[in-house]
């Protein structure tokens, strides 16, 4: 039978691992949804775009970049802004 003190060691490292990771999955799901919130506002854009709605589109893809500017993420996803806004131009 292990004795409390024997029980310490296992449970600090337990704690400490959670600790140090859960951070880090924390961050990479915040990444996550600020990629996919990017990815729905561009889409939004193109779509926009291609009916004519060139107002609405303006909207979304100056929302998309407002949202980088202020971003940990800008220099990641500036480029994925600006290859949908390629995209939509090519329609």
């Amino acid at each position: 039978m292990r004795t409390k003190r024997s029980l310490w060691k296992p449970l600090l490292t337990a704690l400490l691992s959670i600790a140090f990771f859960l951070p880090l999955l924390l961050q990479a799901q915040e990444e996550k949804d600020f990629e996919e919130e990017l990815r729905t506002l561009l889409q939004e854009g193109i779509e926009a775009y291609e009916k004519a709605k060139y107002e609405l589109a303006y909207q979304k893809f100056e929302t998309a970049f407002q949202k980088i500017e202020g971003s940990q993420y800008a220099d990641r996803y500036s480029g994925l802004v600006l290859a949908f806004i390629r995209r939509s131009g090519e329609g």
